[in-house]
């Protein structure tokens, strides 16, 4: 049996799972973003019905049955208006995952997408989908309303069958990265680690400097709802206008047009590589860090 929380995670940990390995302790700041996620999707649900849906079947079990294995979970709710009906799916996130959910939907999100496919299987409804960035109450407007899943089930299916077929063999399948922060906090990280790092120690110094890039960080995201908000108003004067001096700014209005660009890949198929050679370009890259948040 597969939770359908689970879908869309490392096939590692899945099958490890499966196979009874013993799970690290969960972070303490994972529990608490899990609990307040419960919170907020009360909140939301208050919200719906204020907005006139009827919210039902909160927390219905659901299960798609095969001969190779089953799937079960919990939906957040069906939701009615105007004769409408649909599968709810609610999801409350930091502003740094909203930010990232908003500007890229499901392709950064590979397990949201996963599992409301599978809820959308099991109950055979469009979906409501309703994301709630959980720092400043914001919600993604207007709300999804998918009338199709993200994903065809058959790839959904074709995933979990390839994890119980290693964990009848009693395999772990292979490590999956989506990205460095699923990594870290995966309860099932010792598998893949093949030494042993020694943690360097940093001073004073280094702590202060970590601070001043969370600050950016924060910054940063700020700054994109902000021009989120302010650039479709500006931009709407300027088409009228062309030119404006407000409070300082000088904003100037640019018409529609096109971008032309050559993707490398489909050029290496049709241009014989001695040709590109010839062309290519090779630009110095200085060295620089990756940051994460690991809050988010």
């Amino acid at each position: 049996m597969y939770r359908i929380s689970s879908l869309g995670h490392c096939p590692r940990a899945l099958s490890a799972a499966r196979l009874g390995y013993e799970p690290l302790p969960e972070p303490r700041f994972l529990q608490l973003a899990a609990r307040e996620g419960e919170r907020h999707e009360q909140w939301v649900i208050e919200d719906l019905q204020v907005e006139g849906w009827e919210i039902s079947d909160r927390q219905r079990e659901v299960k798609l049955q095969y001969p190779a294995f089953e799937l079960v979970g919990h939906i957040d709710g069906i939701a009615r208006r105007n004769g409408d009906q649909y599968l709810l799916e609610i999801k409350s996130m930091s502003r740094f995952r909203f930010a990232s959910f908003s500007s890229a939907g499901f392709s950064r999100f590979r397990d949201y997408a996963f599992q409301v496919t599978a809820y959308q299987k099991a109950v055979e409804l469009p979906v409501l989908y309703v994301v709630k960035n959980r720092d400043s109450g914001q919600r993604l407007e207007p709300d999804l309303v998918l009338e199709k899943p993200p994903l065809d089930f058959e790839e959904v299916y074709e995933a979990v069958l390839s994890v119980e077929l290693a964990v009848r063999k009693k395999q772990l399948c292979p490590a999956q990265m989506t990205d460095d922060f699923t990594c870290r906090t995966c309860r099932f990280r010792y598998l893949c680690q093949e030494e042993q790092k020694v943690p360097v120690p940093v001073g004073v110094e280094v702590i202060r400097a970590a601070g001043l890039r969370r600050r950016a960080l924060e910054l940063e995201s700020e700054a994109k709802e902000l021009r989120a908000e302010a650039d479709p108003v500006l931009l709407a004067a300027a088409r009228e206008r062309g030119k404006m001096t407000i409070e300082d700014l000088a904003i100037s209005y640019v018409p529609a047009g096109e971008s032309v660009s050559y993707p490398v890949t489909e050029l290496r198929k049709m241009v014989p590589v001695e040709v590109l050679e010839k062309v290519k370009t090779v630009k110095p890259r200085a060295e620089y860090i990756r940051v994460e948040d690991l809050r988010i």
